[in-house]
């Protein structure tokens, strides 16, 4: 990480200061809960008041083994108006716009083109560009963005030809290569090559990324959001009913960083999670389906050399266990009946009286050149069309608006399958 264009790792503190039971139980089992005072004896200043800073609930737990030096702790959000925030998250109720059918498809993508491909699906049932959920074509992406991969992996399981890649490679590979062709074949074999479809390809018009958990949960108002998340091997052994927290257990692992997409935000046994959906497979959690705490930060305290630093990505502040969120743009929208232009015989979306006889074009001043003869569909149809298409309507329009952010070059990490 050494440039300006990087932020910087800090190398691994001396925790020969550490109580000696500590420091035993750290190397036995790769992990240890510490007080605050106990972290105080090895790391100190701006890092240690990074993290005392926050609002905390137990204790701090460090995970180490032996080259990456990380530090964990649950969060209590301090603030009314952050409550809030996650209060009118859960009410928005993603989820219950990707129907029973989008959710049944979704299921069965088992690679991590699923974050590019089914994100961009979802997106065009919310945004009403499709009646129903169209599967895209995971084994396109897959044969074409890193040809030179496939099989080539040696983080790849033993039978399988996947790799690893970004979200942000397979969507500028559609931005350049004309989209991508919808799925022929349901079940995803990664060493069978399909034939794409006859019909064009499902395309883009760009894709977009937020470097916070706020601005990140606030695109949820629209879609679906891809994310990297922290991965410990807790994580592969989650049930039905869990929450993923990152290391909670001795001997646990960081394996490293895992594509998700965050389908909703829930209160789940009073605490409030992410709903995401694995990458690569049905096994985690439900279907694929699991729950990540936001409550809990962490920070990379310590790293052993400057090959182990460009395995993690820097934390210059506490930060979630999601991270390197991203999203496909779609400009098109949906000609909704009674909207049409010239002299089409709607009513048109405004609210005036006028009987369509004007020179307007019939979108909503009551000038339209349609034989109307009602008022236009008011406002409150206006709102119900806003909420179909996944638009925040007026009452909510501010508060799920992201705010205006200066992007910074990131350093192009791989979520591994």
């Amino acid at each position: 990480m050494v440039g300006s264009e990087y932020v910087y790792v800090p190398v691994r503190p001396d925790l020969r200061r550490l109580p000696k039971d500590i420091s035993s139980r750290l190397k036995k089992n790769l992990f240890s809960e510490i007080t605050s005072k106990q972290l105080k004896q090895f790391l100190h200043g701006e890092e240690f008041e990074k993290a005392e800073g926050t609002t905390r609930k137990g204790l701090f737990r460090l995970s180490d083994d032996g080259k990456i030096l990380m530090l964990f702790w649950q969060q209590e959000p301090k603030h009314q108006a952050r409550k809030q925030f996650y209060r009118e998250l859960v009410e928005l109720e993603l989820w219950e716009k990707l129907s029973g059918p989008i959710r049944d498809q979704m299921k069965h993508i088992q690679c991590w083109a699923y974050s590019s491909t089914d994100s961009i699906s979802a997106l065009r049932v919310i945004r009403l560009l499709d009646d129903e959920f169209v599967p895209l074509s995971t084994w396109y992406l897959h044969s074409h963005v890193h040809p030179e991969k496939i099989g080539n992996d040696p983080t790849g399981k033993v039978g399988h030809s996947c790799y690893a890649t970004t979200t942000r490679q397979a969507f500028q590979f559609m931005l350049d290569h004309g989209g991508v062709p919808k799925e022929r074949v349901l079940v995803y074999d990664c060493n069978q090559d399909h034939p794409a479809d006859s019909e064009p390809h499902i395309t883009i018009d760009s894709y977009d990324t937020v470097d916070t958990l706020e601005e990140a949960l606030a695109q949820l108002c629209k879609q679906p959001i891809g994310a990297s998340l922290l991965d410990f091997s807790e994580l592969w052994g989650l049930g039905e009913d869990d929450i993923y927290y990152g290391p909670t257990k001795p001997n646990s692992r960081f394996l490293g960083y895992h594509g998700v997409d965050i389908v909703d935000i829930q209160i789940h046994n009073g605490e409030v999670v992410a709903l995401c959906k694995s990458s690569n497979g049905t096994d985690i959690g439900h279907n694929g389906y699991f729950r990540v705490s936001l409550a809990i930060l962490h920070m990379i305290i310590g790293v052993g050399d400057q090959e182990n630093a460009e395995t993690v990505r820097p934390t210059p502040t506490p930060q979630p266990l999601l991270s390197n969120f991203i999203f496909p743009i779609i400009h098109e929208t949906p000609n909704p009946e009674g909207e049409g232009e010239g002299e089409g015989e709607g009513e048109g979306e405004g609210e005036g009286e006028g009987d369509g006889d004007g020179d307007g074009d019939g979108d909503g001043d009551g000038d339209g050149d349609g034989d109307g003869d009602g008022e236009g569909q008011g406002q409150a149809e206006k709102q119900e069309l806003k909420r179909k298409r996944g638009e925040p309507t007026h009452e909510r329009k501010r508060r799920c608006t992201p705010k205006r952010r200066n992007l910074r070059r990131r350093r192009p990490f791989q979520d591994h399958g």
